[in-house]
């Protein structure tokens, strides 16, 4: 258990350090965003069965594209999935919506979980931060990681309130 905790650190830790050195180039490529929550969805749906969580994406989803480079995306979904799994509280609920709002390719992810107050939203973007319970799974790596590589492909990343005040809704707004 202990060595697993460590080699997540390990590697998300040598991934800020590519990314921030420059050193993970991206290559865009027209990658279908449906299929890329999908694959998200499977590398965390195992946590979440555990957590009790369910997992909810719209049925129908679109199959419209962004050019985007695919490893990054998929790190991206999977540390946001696997963040909002591990934070929602048994017999909750996350939501994963893909659409187009003003041209721009939209992924939100909203959550039933305990959410983060709007004072310490910016913060939870800042290295080993990891709110105010130190008890909290996690690293405090998952969201910086978001976060940059987010800012890499031009796109904007916002927090809001979850539906009527309860919970997280994540928001990354690609470049149109």
């Amino acid at each position: 258990h202990i060595a697993n905790r460590m080699q997540h650190l390990v590697d998300a830790l040598l991934v800020l350090a590519r990314i921030e050195s420059g050193g993970w180039r991206l290559v865009p490529e027209r990658l279908e965003r449906a299929r890329a929550v999908r694959d998200a969805w499977e590398a965390v749906a195992e946590v979440a069965g555990r957590g009790g969580v369910t997992l909810e994406t719209p049925a129908g989803a679109t199959h419209e594209v962004i050019w985007a480079d695919r490893g990054a995306v998929q790190q991206v979904l999977t540390n946001l999935l696997d963040n909002t799994v591990r934070y929602t509280p048994a017999g909750g609920r996350v939501d994963v919506i893909v659409a187009t709002e003003a041209q721009r390719a939209v992924l939100r992810v909203v959550d039933t979980g305990p959410g983060i107050p709007p004072d310490e939203r910016e913060r939870v973007f800042n290295r080993f931060h990891r709110g105010e319970d130190p008890a909290a799974p996690g690293t405090g790596l998952g969201l910086a990681i978001v976060k940059r590589v987010a800012e890499r492909h031009g796109a904007i990343i916002r927090l809001a309130d979850g539906p009527e005040g309860r919970g997280l809704q994540v928001q990354i707004l690609f470049a149109p």
